[in-house]
């Protein structure tokens, strides 16, 4: 009692400084006046009630649902500023019943009841705890009672009762714990205990959760909307990995993956899928030209027609006047029958895998001959060909360059 009145002279000294010469100069107005018993009366049949996370509800519906699952069409629901709410009961064992059953649910937002306090401002009421009742799994037959559950479940929040549900202590069926939760904490998954030199792992699940999150395990919000952390869709999809899931509700009947990570044997092993990789497909060796010589380079001719690739080393230069190019023929060296060194020839698949990735593009032909046909060329072929006669030899002719035509000397 003297803590609490050394914090409110604290704070009256505060707001006198913050407030200055604003302070009336009559001070603080005492009021000694009794109230009303009936005001009392109805104040005492009275709970304070508020939304987690404040959100925006059709109070007509709200007022509906409440009293049908409540049993009870007299109470009167009204709301006040800042979201808070007011619940007046016609007796006592009306509003005792209703917080005695817990927590209660409005479209999956958790509603915070809290008993009426005298001489308490809406505003300073705790909202940041709440009643649930907690099932414990684990626990050996022989630690099933009073004292041993409420060590389990003392870490979490305030417990306020247990209760064994059985025909004895011995065969209890199931463990339920009424606790008073801290909602400004996560919620816990379960606890690791050492009995005897030998550990052993309880699960906790929450009976008639609202909505939480996945990420931090905070009531109120969805992971998508955390701001400890931010939101992951791929990682929600693998649920072994979460910290906070949905076998922390009592309805889904499942274990936490603490549970099978601790009692599962093949858990840790990790059973991998082995995969084996296809065999790749063989490509056929391609046959390239040999590299040039970097003392002497070489030149590639390829000819479309015939599918072949002749590697010529440079010769001497040629007198026009005594030799000539034949169209019909690929351009050989004068001596390159004679001196087959001086000559190779590779051969190249006709046709190449389509998985190859090199694929053999056809030559561009400037003069629009497609056809494998040696075609022999006439006087009419060659009429839009820029030409020039060796002197001489009348019967052999030179094709001149498409860029740059020759010029008669």
């Amino acid at each position: 009692m003297a803590e609490s009145t050394h914090q409110d002279d604290a704070r009256v000294a505060a707001l006198c400084h913050r407030l200055g010469r604003l302070w009336p100069d009559h001070g603080v107005d005492i009021w000694e006046d009794d109230v009303p018993p009936e005001k009392l009366q109805e104040c005492k049949l009275t709970l304070i009630g508020k939304i987690l996370s404040n959100p925006t509800i059709n109070f007509p519906a709200f007022q509906s649902t409440l009293r049908r699952v409540w049993r009870n069409d007299y109470v009167q629901i009204s709301t006040r500023e800042d979201g808070f709410y007011i619940f007046k009961f016609n007796t006592e064992g009306e509003k005792q019943r209703v917080l005695d059953n817990g927590h209660w649910l409005f479209g999956h937002h958790l509603i915070i009841l809290k008993p009426w306090l005298p001489n308490t401002p809406l505003h300073c009421y705790d909202f940041t705890t709440c009643v649930f009742w907690v099932q414990i799994y684990g626990l050996p037959l022989e630690r099933c009672t009073e004292n041993m559950i409420t060590r389990a479940v003392r870490q979490i929040g305030k417990v306020q009762e247990v209760r064994i549900e059985g025909t004895d202590n011995s065969s209890a069926k199931s463990v339920r714990v009424k606790v008073e939760l801290n909602l400004q904490e996560p919620l816990q998954s379960g606890k690791l205990i050492k009995v005897d030199g030998k550990h052993i792992w309880l699960d906790f699940r929450y009976e008639r959760l609202s909505h939480y999150c996945y990420s931090c395990g905070l009531l109120g919000h969805y992971a998508m909307y955390c701001n400890d952390i931010p939101y992951d869709a791929a990682k929600l999809e693998e649920s072994d990995s979460l910290s906070y899931g949905k076998w922390l509700r009592a309805e889904v009947n499942q274990h936490s993956p603490f549970w099978f990570a601790f009692y599962d044997q093949n858990f840790n092993q990790g059973n991998v899928e082995e995969v084996v990789p296809e065999t790749q497909q063989q490509l056929p060796p391609l046959l390239l030209p040999a590299p040039p010589s970097p003392q002497q380079p070489s030149a590639i001719v390829e000819n479309t027609a015939e599918h072949s690739s002749v590697i010529l080393q440079p010769s001497p230069p040629v007198d026009l006047k005594q030799k000539s190019i034949m169209f019909n023929q690929p351009m050989l060296p004068h001596n390159a029958a004679e001196d087959s060194s001086t000559c190779k020839k590779i051969k190249t698949p006709r046709s190449v895998s389509k998985s190859s990735p090199l694929k053999k593009t056809k030559r561009y032909n400037p003069y629009g001959i497609s056809s494998n046909v040696n075609v022999v060329l006439d006087e009419s072929t060659l009429l839009d060909t820029p030409i020039i006669s060796t002197e001489g030899v009348g019967t052999w002719a030179e094709v001149a360059c498409l860029k740059k035509p020759p010029q008669d000397k």
